[in-house]
């Protein structure tokens, strides 16, 4: 699929296994905010761009209060952060 993943996420009603998310920076907070409920038990959440140009400061304090999702930033040249749900 190719469209905004807000919207996207915010519609459909069922659960994900692979998400791959390359969109406005800033926009990254919104989707963590709704993949603890989207993504499968199994499922992964993976967004572009983690290192450079980098997670902006709010995306990264969430990250780091977060209960329901575990993350972790691959170093390939630009950084891929991966999350996946807790339960």
């Amino acid at each position: 699929m190719n469209e905004d993943v807000v919207g996207f996420l915010e519609r459909e009603g069922f659960e994900i296994d692979m998400i791959f998310v390359d969109i406005d920076k800033k926009q990254y907070i919104d989707v963590l905010r709704i993949l603890p409920e989207k993504l499968s038990r199994v499922g992964l959440g993976i967004f572009h761009n983690a290192l450079i140009p980098g997670l902006d400061e709010e995306t990264r304090e969430f990250l780091k209060k977060q209960k329901q999702l575990t993350h972790h930033v691959i170093p390939t040249p630009l950084g891929l952060l991966i999350v996946k749900r807790t339960t």
